[in-house]
């Protein structure tokens, strides 16, 4: 709802003078408190659910969750860098690139189910928790993955995957690649804290193959 529906026009030239006509925007998209940094963008508190371009200012830090799935995006541009909680640009029929897209995530990302995604060139640098790539029908390479995942890192069900070149060489809790078109495990993580998974790929692995390219905490699934 617009403040302009429900403020009469006392109200809003109040509210302009307190805020400003940006911070009234920001208010109208749910963001309560914000601030302008040196730079003319702004840090936010808050969850936003929508198009990014939507929003007509550039928000530089959202502390919250950024949820851009669903929209029929064809980029991440106007989305924010850094991101205080999810990132979802998850069922995005016309995405092809996640340029645009954050640059750090403190919770999850997830760019799974975009039929025209091919890369993960642009994916953020850190994801502290969890990483989703996996039902993009379409994505042939790892590389440009984020160089840190503090969870899962999921890029399973992607059938014109064929390397695992490009992953992250630590992964905090499981990988999992099952269901591609892999025929080697060369190039994936060095390190599993958790569990690794790898069934159902064109070529059937075995735990002792796994075991000769990568320290795994917990337990191998190669079954099919």
């Amino acid at each position: 709802m617009k403040l302009k529906e429900f403020l009469n026009e006392k109200e809003m030239e109040t509210g302009l003078e307190i805020y400003g006509e940006e911070g009234l925007k920001l208010r109208e998209l749910g963001f309560l408190k914000h601030k302008k940094l040196e730079d003319e963008t702004y840090e936010v508190w808050g969850d936003f659910k929508g198009n990014p371009k939507d929003i007509p200012i550039k928000i530089k830090i959202i502390h919250g969750d950024f949820d851009c799935s669903g929209q029929k995006l064809n980029s991440l541009e106007n989305c924010p860098e850094i991101v205080d909680g999810h990132f979802d640009c998850s069922y995005n029929q016309n995405l092809t690139s996640l340029k645009g897209g954050p640059k750090i995530v403190n919770k999850w990302f997830n760019c799974s189910h975009n039929p025209k995604l091919t890369s993960l060139k642009y994916s953020p640098k850190i994801v502290k928790v969890d990483f989703w790539c996996n039902n993009n029908p379409n994505l042939t390479s790892l590389e440009g993955a984020p160089e840190s995942v503090g969870g899962d890192f999921n890029c399973s069900h992607n059938p014109k995957l064929t390397s695992l070149e490009g992953s992250p060489e630590i992964i905090e809790k499981d990988f999992i690649c099952s269901n591609n078109n892999l025929t080697s495990l060369k190039g994936g993580p060095k390190i599993v804290k958790e569990v690794y998974f790898c069934r159902n790929n064109k070529k059937q692995f075995t735990k002792e193959y796994v075991k000769s390219i990568c320290d795994v905490g917990m337990e191998i699934f190669v079954w099919n």
